[in-house]
Formats: C-alpha cells, sequence, structure tokens
C-alpha cells in the first residue's frame, strides 16, 4: 500500500476523469467524506491538485460559513479558463445520483 497526499489523489482523479478535449478548459471535483480535492492541468501542461473540507465537515463541528469561505478561497486557484467545466466525482455524488439513477445510467 502506497500512502498518497490529498494534491497527489487529485492529481490521481483528474487523470482518471478528464477527457483529453477538457485539459484546457474543465476541472475535476473530487467529493469524499474526509476531504474534497480540486485538480485542473495549467498552462504549463502540470498537473494541479488542492484539498479542502470533505462532505462530513460538520461532523467536527465546522460552520458552514467557514467551509463556504475556505473552498471559495481555494477555488480561486483555478484559472479561469478551465471553469467551463466542471467533472465531479466521489462516493458521495454516487450517493446522490442513486436517489434519481435508473438501471445503469
Amino acid at each position: 500500500v502506497n500512502q498518497v497526499t490529498p494534491e497527489q489523489e487529485a492529481k490521481f482523479a483528474l487523470k482518471s476523469v478528464l477527457p483529453t478535449e477538457f485539459m484546457s478548459n474543465a476541472f475535476v471535483v473530487d467529493i469524499g467524506s474526509g476531504n474534497t480535492k480540486l485538480s485542473w492541468i495549467d498552462n504549463n501542461g502540470s498537473t494541479k491538485g488542492i484539498d479542502t473540507y470533505g462532505a462530513k465537515y460538520y461532523v467536527e463541528n465546522i460552520e458552514d460559513a467557514l467551509v463556504s469561505k475556505e473552498v471559495a478561497l481555494k477555488s480561486k486557484q483555478i484559472p479561469a479558463d478551465r471553469t467551463k467545466y466542471c467533472f465531479i466525482i466521489g462516493g458521495i455524488p454516487f450517493e446522490l445520483a442513486k436517489q434519481v439513477r435508473k438501471d445503469k445510467e
């Protein structure tokens, strides 16, 4: 087993999800219960990854306003030209999708 940092995990998520044709105008969000990872390809072709609070931040009694402020600040690191599209992955979106999904769509 190899341990990875949240930043490395964000980069792996991007590589596994982002289609090549979206590398110049999209980013990836991996929403987990413990943390959420944001990743994108910068103008030099390097993969960038950052993390912030996960979906279960409330378990640690962290206020919504604090989480909202940090997520807004961290997301500003994503270049504006990479925010046209967002690919969202993770266990939490999967659970939300199960509520409305039909068959294997």
